[in-house]
């Protein structure tokens, strides 16, 4: 995003942490607060091999629970095309079945880029 650390502007922040998570898939993750909120973020996974996959998650803090995933768009799946982006919604820490995006994506990279916006300018009713 090209902030420095806990730098915002209007919107998001830039990545309060990045962490190198050794997951197969999705080796690289970083952490971006919501600008005005300490209890909303955007966590945005991929991988670094390619084709690239990736995972980004809308989350709310949720007490004791801690961090709590509201919907999540994503291209990972192994019964899936690399190329199928999609949307998770959570009901009650349950996953919902796959929802297309409401906006129309060109690659890989356009899709990471406009969920990004579209968690960060429509979080608040993506999370009610």
């Amino acid at each position: 995003m090209g902030q420095s650390p806990g730098a915002c502007n209007a919107v998001i922040c830039a990545p309060s942490q990045t962490v190198d998570s050794h997951r197969v898939e999705k080796d690289r993750e970083s952490v971006h607060p919501i600008a005005g909120t300490d209890d909303v973020q955007i966590v945005y996974r991929r991988s670094s091999a390619r084709p690239v996959e990736y995972a980004i998650l809308l989350q709310v803090r949720g007490g004791a629970k801690g961090w709590e995933t509201r919907i999540v768009a994503d291209n990972s799946h192994t019964d899936r095309h690399i190329d199928e982006h999609h949307c998770h919604r959570y009901l009650e820490s349950e996953k919902q079945p796959a929802e297309p995006l409401p906006f129309e994506v060109s690659d890989t990279n356009d899709a990471m880029a406009k969920v990004i916006g579209w968690f960060a300018e429509n979080w608040t009713e993506l999370i009610s």
